[in-house]
């Protein structure tokens, strides 16, 4: 989806995946109104990847894989989007301000690699990330979805061009 800045792109998306309260209502997957998901059930169908990724405070486990286990995967996301000091050192603050806004970014991308859902939304998934490690970083997120089974879609419902 495309188009200029303040169009809406970040707030239809968070309709989509059911953090407008107001929209939850109207908003069901497979004949369930998002509504009435519970937390466990949420978090199969809808990820989310943000603009601006908000963490739990407290160590990585907590703050951004809330506790949920490690996939198999995780380690070599872990190498590929260059988080290997954050991960093993830092403990993270609610609102990311110990890490810059493409550790944040790359934090969030980790996060839906280590449980992604059936449907998964990315708002600007490289922004804020560092050249070196965005188009990289971010290709190697989309390619494990992609061998995970999980379709990568366009608004039209197109797959997306390969990274």
């Amino acid at each position: 989806m495309t188009g200029p800045s303040g169009a809406g792109k970040s707030t239809f998306l968070e309709a989509l995946v059911g953090l407008n309260v107001s929209a939850r209502n109207s908003l069901s997957l497979d004949g369930t109104c998002v509504s009435r998901l519970n937390a466990q059930a949420h978090l199969q169908l809808l990820r989310y990847c943000p603009q601006s990724p908000q963490f739990l405070e407290g160590s990585f486990d907590r703050s951004v894989l809330f506790g949920i286990a490690p996939s198999p995967a995780l380690n070599q996301a872990i190498q590929r989007l260059d988080l290997e000091d954050i991960v093993s050192q830092r403990h993270l603050t609610e609102n990311a301000s110990n890490v810059s806004g493409g550790e944040a970014k790359r934090l969030s991308l980790l996060r839906l690699i280590n449980r992604p859902g059936r449907f998964n939304l990315f708002d600007e998934p490289s922004a804020s990330i560092e050249p070196k490690t965005g188009r990289p970083g971010v290709g190697f997120a989309f390619r494990h979805l992609r061998r995970a089974g999980i379709d990568l879609c366009d608004t039209r419902c197109r797959p997306l061009a390969p990274f």
